[in-house]
């Protein structure tokens, strides 16, 4: 599943050197399953490929719900470390290789975020905050930005409750970082969702609208350039929702920190299986 032995090879030296610092494994009982680490990590690629729930993992693997959950979480802590040190943002000059022309404009990156419903919370208060406006359900915001030319991640923007807009998330997290991260000879494309922030950041470039219903004929011509610039960001989308645990709703329960931890650490993981092993372009 997804170059699953190519995957494994590439990070179990790590996550057997990480495995053996666990407090877990000081319990004998345990200590036998939890350095038979494929096995292990092939339960988590089940997991986030299905997404079964707990029940049917429990039949399909005759183990018990509590070693699911342990096994999972353990699985999901190693290989999101294991990302977070094997994946870096590219420099400028990076970036600019990579980049392309739009109207003579130098696009090193293409942003947009994509909702994914879950659970809602049984606190009515905190339920308000992931409630979305845009799709009537309760949700979780991710945005990514992706190179333009090869359509791989650039960029992960930190999870966040459905209540806030792409354009909110994108502002905060430039006042907050990514102001430090880019240079004023780049352009970032983005839709409609982000037409507003460049009081914020004016290198970016959103399509025309509409003027009383109507658009110039070079209008049209631009906002067309755009979308054919802009597919290669939902053909990511679409690559990591072939993960059934992004394609489907997020069952993952507990406080909304909680929540967006654990939504943080699945797409670290993902887009690192995807940038690595599926063509995307």
């Amino acid at each position: 599943m997804y170059q699953f032995e190519e995957i494994f090879l590439s990070i179990e030296p790590f996550l057997r050197k990480y495995s053996l610092k666990l407090q877990v494994l000081q319990r004998s009982s345990l200590l036998k399953r939890f350095l038979n680490l494929k096995e292990e990590l092939l339960l988590f690629f089940i997991h986030i490929g299905s997404y079964f729930t707990e029940d049917c993992l429990e039949w399909l693997c005759n183990l018990s719900q509590s070693d699911i959950h342990l096994y999972l979480d353990h699985c999901r802590e190693c290989f999101n470390l294991f990302t977070l040190r094997n994946v870096f943002v590219p420099n400028i000059e990076q970036r600019l290789q990579f980049a392309v022309l739009l109207d003579n404009k130098p696009v090193t990156m293409v942003i947009d975020g994509v909702e994914q419903p879950c659970i809602r919370h049984d606190n009515d208060n905190l339920a308000s905050k992931m409630n979305s406006a845009k799709k009537h359900n309760h949700t979780v915001t991710k945005l990514v930005a992706v190179c333009p030319s090869t359509g791989k991640s650039i960029k992960l923007f930190p999870s966040s409750a459905g209540v806030a807009t792409n354009m909110q998330l994108f502002i905060e997290s430039y006042q907050l970082e990514m102001s430090s991260l880019f240079d004023s000879s780049e352009f970032i494309l983005a839709d409609k969702g982000f037409q507003g922030s460049s009081f914020y950041f004016s290198n970016i470039i959103t399509p025309y609208k509409k003027l009383n219903g109507f658009l110039t004929e070079r209008e049209e011509e631009y906002n067309l350039c755009i979308k054919k610039h802009r597919i290669i960001v939902e053909n990511y989308f679409a690559m990591c929702k072939k993960f059934a645990i992004l394609g489907q709703k997020f069952r993952t329960k507990g406080s909304i920190d909680h929540i967006l931890y654990v939504h943080n650490q699945i797409w670290n993981i993902i887009s690192y299986i995807v940038d690595n092993y599926k063509q995307i372009r």
